[in-house]
Order: structure tokens, then sequence, then C-alpha cells
């Protein structure tokens, strides 16, 4: 009941409650989400991903709560 109530309840009326961390994640929109670390640094490489860009990214993310969607 607490979940369903907090999920369903305008982030300006939570007042000193915080959003619950849940995020919408669509079909074909973003084929894979895992850990950080779960992405090996020669398995980056083999598919021409950069690493340190995406710990940038995250790292942005983790600073700037306001950043995110909820």
């Amino acid at each position: 009941d607490t979940l369903r109530e907090r999920l369903y309840t305008a982030k300006t009326d939570l007042g000193d409650n915080a959003a619950v961390p849940v995020k919408l994640v669509h079909i074909n929109k973003c084929p894979v989400l895992a850990q950080a670390n779960t992405l090996r640094p020669e398995d980056a490489d083999r598919l021409g991903i950069n690493r340190q860009h995406c710990l940038d990214n995250l790292k942005i993310l983790r600073e700037n709560p306001q950043l995110r969607v909820y």
C-alpha cells in the first residue's frame, strides 16, 4: 500500500518522502539494462562502447538527482 501510494503521488505532494526510483522501460528503446560494472573493458572495446564516457554520465546522474525523470 505504501509503495502504491508513493508511486501515484505527485512529486510536489510527496513532502519529505523521496520519489520511488522506478524507471519505465519501453521495449526496443533500450536493448540492455545492467549494472555499470557488468560491462567488462574488453567487451566495451569489442562493441565500440566508450566505457569511461558511460561512467562519467552515470556520475553526473548520481550527483544531480534533479536530472532524473520519474
